[in-house]
């Protein structure tokens, strides 16, 4: 089984996520992940929201407030493979990224996360974070960089 992250927004926002995610190379419709291949790399993806029902409803009010969360989850190998992708489709957009192995990044942090730009695969080389922490807090050092 390969790590997953999940995109979390409203409605609006995963509708354009959907779009880019189709447009972003070879998309596949598929009975249980869809199959996207960009650049020789190979992803799942998952455009329904059955992943919500793992999350407890007091921690996606805190990270999403406001609304009902949507999801779209991505099954990828590596870190340094799904980053482009993570960023090309989060661009410019209001959600949270839930890494599943340490804490949630808001789409506007993405470019400057370290957990993000770390290579390897997740689970391997990170501790899991305490998920009430939430978010990612970001250095003046990292996001100058």
């Amino acid at each position: 089984m390969r790590p997953t992250l999940i995109l979390l927004s409203d409605s609006a926002t995963k509708a354009v996520i959907l779009e880019r995610l189709r447009t972003a190379g070879e998309y596949q419709p598929e009975p249980v992940f869809d199959r996207l291949t960009v650049a020789g790399a190979s992803f799942g993806v998952d455009p329904t929201d059955a992943v919500l029902v793992e999350y407890d409803v007091g921690v996606l009010e805190r990270v999403l407030p406001g609304g009902r969360a949507h999801a779209v989850m991505i099954e990828y190998g590596a870190r340094e493979q799904v980053r482009p992708l993570v960023l090309a489709v989060a661009d410019g957009l209001d959600g949270v990224l839930d890494t599943n192995y340490g804490p949630y990044l808001r789409f506007g942090d993405l470019p400057a996360s370290g957990w993000l730009a770390r290579p390897g695969h997740p689970g391997r080389d990170d501790t899991p974070g305490d998920p009430l922490a939430v978010f990612e807090e970001q250095s003046e050092e990292v996001v100058r960089n």
